[in-house]
């Protein structure tokens, strides 16, 4: 318990275990560590994409795509291996309207 508060803790509770799995083995190109982000926000846009992308999603809901959202499609890195570069540069972790204060990782 002692070694897991103060791994949470020394990482600022940021950096979390998470692993990826597919039987095709051609999709799922990327192995090992990674040092970019994903923000749970950017599963909603990856998920879309991999479920047929936003034209799929228009004709079985019947709803528009949103104009803006705050999600990145993390496919190309994530599962193709098509780019080494990070889709997502910096994440926000704490705005305080009142202090006036926001803490982000860059």
């Amino acid at each position: 318990k002692q070694w897991y508060q103060r791994r949470v803790r020394g990482e600022g509770g940021v950096r979390t275990p998470a692993f990826l799995y597919s039987e095709n083995k051609d999709i799922l190109v990327r192995r090992g560590r990674t040092a970019c982000y994903v923000h749970i926000v950017d599963w909603f846009n990856t998920l879309v994409n991999i479920s047929g992308g936003w034209e799929e999603f228009s004709n079985n809901s019947g709803q528009a795509p949103p104009d803006s959202l705050d999600s990145i499609d993390q496919t190309s890195y994530l599962l193709m291996g098509e780019t080494d570069e990070c889709p997502r540069r910096e994440i926000m972790l704490h705005i305080d309207p009142i202090m006036r204060v926001a803490g982000y990782i860059h």
